[in-house]
């Protein structure tokens, strides 16, 4: 897709959103990794809808805009504002991602007053950390699995953890890669990194089991301290 035609659509879906919700419209977003032009491709791009109130009547109508925001890869979130205010607690990782990478489509930024408790976002982080590591462990004794696809596929899911639980303190902090990434989680916790960096390059073919059982061990030291924290 060109950048002329996306925008075409993008501003589309712009303007057939704030005429369906019109009044009850206060912010829409584009937000995560594909937010700017440049950076656009076939990978799902993430919408956040804030309303004053969702009523089915409006809901009908956004049916109609469906198939241009599957088409072109778009999902689209729907909140009121007083569900963000009460949501903060349950659902902090997702409103940290949305607060960090955001682009502000139509409306006022009412994300940019949303505060993140540390607390709930440890718990968080070590609930999504706990059910990928079952999710690991259950695809690892499945008949025919790929260790080395296993680990790759998987380590993505981790180290998106590993961020948020990064930020935790210091929401600003500036991360370039997921090595990156990696570095600063190891001078905040007790665990052998060269796993994961050496997995962010290759796994040597003769060796995946080996790398398997390091890299479920490791996991396994990270979320036990991650639940430490706030205990003491």
């Amino acid at each position: 897709m060109t950048l002329n035609k996306y925008s075409k659509i993008m501003n589309d879906i712009i303007s057939r959103t704030k005429q369906i919700y019109s009044d009850s419209l206060i912010s829409f977003y584009i937000y995560g990794e594909n937010t700017e032009l440049q950076t656009l491709n076939k990978e799902e791009k993430l919408l956040l809808l804030i309303l004053n109130t969702v009523s089915t009547s409006k809901l009908k109508k956004q049916r109609d805009l469906q198939p241009v925001l599957i088409k072109n890869n778009f999902k689209l979130t729907i909140f009121t504002e007083d569900e963000i205010k009460h949501s903060l607690d349950v659902f902090p990782v997702e409103f940290m991602e949305m607060k960090e990478n955001r682009k502000l489509l139509s409306g006022v930024d009412i994300l940019d007053n949303v505060t993140i408790d540390p607390k709930n976002l440890r718990h968080e982080c070590e609930f999504y950390l706990r059910s990928h590591i079952l999710k690991l462990r259950e695809a690892y004794i499945a008949p025919g699995r790929d260790i080395n696809k296993l680990i790759k596929l998987s380590l993505p899911s981790f180290i998106s953890v590993f961020k948020q639980f990064i930020k935790m303190d210091k929401e600003e902090i500036v991360i370039a890669d997921n090595r990156d990434i990696i570095h600063k989680l190891s001078e905040k916790l007790d665990f052998n990194k060269g796993i994961f960096l050496n997995i962010l390059d290759s796994i040597p073919k003769t060796r995946l089991e080996q790398y398997f059982d390091q890299y479920l061990t490791e996991l396994e030291k990270i979320t036990m301290q991650i639940d430490q924290l706030y205990k003491k």
